[in-house]
């Protein structure tokens, strides 16, 4: 588990930024046969923890400013999902 603070808010209250270090994202790619709607859940958190790990490899604490987007690919008469979380890195 990351101790990295995530949040959907542009900032972090009584906690200000002292570096920006970039942007960050994190793809989960599903064939839609394999994603049934229960499963959103699972893709938005797998989407997460690879945004999480771009970070961490920057060398941060702080990830704000997350969203969370979904998008349906059709490709060779196949439907992919993707989810996608990014966010912005920043130390604390």
């Amino acid at each position: 588990m990351t101790n990295i603070l995530i949040t959907t808010t542009p900032t972090v209250e009584n906690r200000p930024v002292r570096e920006y270090l970039g942007i960050v994202s994190g793809e989960a790619v599903f064939w839609s046969k394999e994603l049934p709607l229960w499963r959103l859940r699972e893709a938005r958190e797998n989407a997460i923890q690879e945004m999480i790990k771009e970070a961490e490899d920057l060398g941060e604490n702080a990830v704000i400013g997350v969203t969370i987007s979904m998008y349906v690919l059709e490709e060779g008469g196949h439907d992919y999902r993707i989810q996608i979380a990014t966010g912005t890195a920043v130390r604390l």
